[in-house]
């Protein structure tokens, strides 16, 4: 999932992790002293926040950052046990022309807008994919306004850092505290209810950007407070057979490192193609499969507690066109996804992306080549034929409505 073509990078480059043996053989080992008692995961409250936060250093609170809209009272988040169903937004990348209307709250479920990055001018500071300061969107993009009419109709919001493309904020921002200001002058900027973090290529295998991210994840936490602090995810690549050996290392450590994790969202996509219809929706089903058991594993879940493994993982597929030449995922494949999710009690479900879900008008390709010669998917239509907004409709049906935000 990328927001910079010009510096997008390859299909190959994006999905394609080599694991390395090294990194392999350390989670392995560290997946194996979770399951025999060797790691204990972090202490949460029943809301799935730390316990024991550390202290948020002097300047970062609300008034730090000139916030005028008030925090809202974040809800709990859905217990598998209780029958409360999980929650489904589709990813917006705000920085695509034409945009995608997200504040016309026509699509159910809660927007996930996205890339933040680091700016390229200064590594601490946020922005949207790079092209845009906080303060440039709200004259270019209008995004205050937008998110502002969004809330005021009841939607829940989510905001993704992080992506394919650009500076990972942790990893160019060297400087935990400065880390931390600048994930709070988004939250406090937005008021998200959940925020998640794309994890991808490089950033993976960043083991000191991962935890200046915990670090910097635990001062926003001090300053927010239980009630207020966002809920968050992790999103990482995936294989037919689950969470590659980088991704769990990552989840691993921002667990060990004190993060609470509402869940572990996987990008059920650009598998080994060719692939459409039920050889796709097979593929992501496997992969599904068995990362709820290795979820089970990094959480510290025994027996008896399937529900909550399942409430733990999130699935997002790349609806129609894949970036990977040959691969599908239509409307059947969506069908499909979406009955699994009901039944295991997924507690996410998103798709790449709420801008990508209509036909290519005629005249326009559903696959483009990038400025490294590389073919790949359209930003703007899924390349199958469909009625625009048919997918949103079918991945969230039976999941949370609009007006009943939770993570």
């Amino acid at each position: 999932m990328s927001v910079l073509e010009q510096h997008r990078p390859s299909p190959s480059a994006r999905r394609r992790h080599t694991v390395a043996p090294l990194i392999l053989a350390a989670a392995l080992a560290i997946g194996l002293g979770a399951c025999s008692g060797g790691y204990a995961p972090a202490q949460t409250s029943g809301e799935g926040h730390p316990v024991q936060p550390t202290t948020a250093p002097p300047g970062t609170g609300p008034a730090a950052h000139g916030a005028t809209t008030p925090r809202p009272t974040v809800p709990a988040s859905p217990s598998a046990s209780s029958g409360e169903t999980g929650w489904f937004g589709g990813y917006v990348d705000v920085t695509v022309k034409p945009p995608y209307s997200f504040e016309a709250a026509t699509a159910p479920g809660r927007p996930v807008l996205s890339f933040v990055i680091a700016d390229p001018d200064n590594p601490c500071e946020p922005s949207w994919g790079g092209q845009y300061t906080l303060d440039k969107a709200v004259t270019d993009l209008n995004l205050d306004q937008r998110v502002g009419s969004l809330r005021q109709k009841g939607h829940g919001l989510a905001i993704s850092f992080g992506g394919a493309a650009g500076d990972e904020l942790a990893r160019a921002c060297k400087d935990p505290q400065a880390l931390a200001q600048a994930y709070r002058k988004v939250i406090d900027r937005y008021t998200p209810d959940v925020i998640d973090f794309d994890i991808e290529a490089d950033n993976l295998t960043d083991i000191e950007a991962t935890a200046r991210r915990s670090e910097a994840l635990r001062q926003v936490f001090a300053a927010e407070g239980a009630a207020h602090m966002p809920r968050v995810w992790l999103t990482v690549p995936s294989t037919a057979q689950g969470l590659t050996a980088e991704g769990s290392a990552v989840v691993l450590q921002t667990l060990r490192d004190g993060v609470a994790l509402a869940g572990v969202n996987i990008m059920t996509m650009d598998y080994d193609g060719p692939a459409s219809g039920q050889q796709m929706l097979d593929t992501s089903l496997r992969a599904a499969t068995s990362a709820h058991t290795q979820l089970a594993q990094l959480f510290g879940l025994g027996q008896g507690q399937d529900a909550a493994a399942w409430s733990k993982l999130g699935l997002t597929p790349m609806i129609g066109a894949n970036d990977t030449p040959g691969e599908t995922f239509d409307l059947q494949a969506a069908h499909g996804l979406n009955a699994f999710a009901r039944s295991h009690g997924i507690g996410r479900l998103s798709m790449w992306s709420l801008n990508r879900d209509q036909p290519c008008p005629a005249g326009e390709a559903a696959r483009k080549t990038d400025s490294s010669g590389d073919s790949e998917a359209s930003d703007t239509c899924s390349g199958t034929s469909q009625a625009t907004g048919a997918f949103t409709k079918t991945l969230s049906t039976g999941l949370e409505h609009p007006g009943t935000p939770r993570p």
